[in-house]
């Protein structure tokens, strides 16, 4: 027998209760069978309490979603291998960021090491990498290892020769600056590097050592007279006379 309709027909347990558990659903199952070239109708009434029918409706629901959650991983796993998996995509490292980092852990590492900042330093050298040894010897400068206050005045001596080459000048006056505190032996080598970079004809940058010299140690003897002697102040212009007046006598 195959089933041809359905027939629902609401009839309530109570004319107060108007809850879905308090309704009683009366459900006619009619099926039409043939035998002997006759039709025989046979109808079913079936009386369903909805109270029953709810758990029974939730307990079908979920297996329909377990079903469906099952079917959606088998058909996950039957993926082209060469498919991108999002969420294995987003564990994976970022291979630039950590070799950056990577990079910069190792440059402090060597940084703080003096031996290993001596090998740097001297491979760059030898390589012509001017514009590596001065970012080394800033980050020397503004990270101040152990080892550094004993070599500070030969690598900041070094960072100015290179700067003055590179004519940066701002940035030479900025470890020049950053060197000087106002102790007269500082301001002595720094004195002794512009005037050696004066006779190199680096005039202009042996002035703005002087000038620094000079914003921390005001006073420093012969200093007034190397920055006459370099940069003179200009004379000021000669006035002109003012041209006589001649009064003429009225007859």
């Amino acid at each position: 027998m195959t089933p041809t309709y359905f027939k629902f027909l609401w009839r309530p347990r109570s004319k107060t209760r108007t809850r879905l558990q308090g309704r009683l659903f009366t459900v006619q199952i009619g099926t039409h069978a043939s035998a002997d070239s006759q039709s025989l109708l046979i109808e079913r009434t079936v009386v369903i309490d909805m109270r029953k029918a709810v758990p029974l409706a939730i307990v079908v629901i979920g297996l329909i979603c377990w079903g469906a959650a099952a079917a959606l991983h088998q058909w996950m796993a039957k993926r082209p291998s060469d498919t991108v998996d999002p969420i294995n995509t987003v564990r994976q490292p970022a291979s630039l960021a950590d070799n950056v980092l990577t990079s910069t852990r190792s440059r402090l590492e060597t940084i703080d090491n003096e031996a290993a900042f001596s090998e740097r330093l001297a491979a760059n050298m030898k390589a012509g990498n001017n514009d590596e040894i001065i970012s080394d010897l800033n980050l020397a400068r503004r990270r101040s290892p152990q080892w550094f206050t004993a070599r500070q005045a030969e690598l900041v001596q070094l960072e100015i020769s290179l700067d003055v080459r590179n004519g940066d000048i701002l940035a030479m006056r900025g470890a020049a600056s950053d060197y000087l505190n106002g102790n007269e032996d500082r301001a002595k080598i720094i004195i002794a590097l512009a005037q050696k970079l004066h006779d190199e004809q680096s005039a202009d940058a042996a002035v703005a050592l002087l000038e620094e010299v000079r914003r921390k140690n005001p006073y420093y003897p012969l200093l007034r007279d190397l920055l006459e002697k370099w940069a003179p102040s200009p004379s000021p212009p000669l006035k002109k006379p003012a041209a006589a007046i001649t009064t003429k006598s009225v007859p």
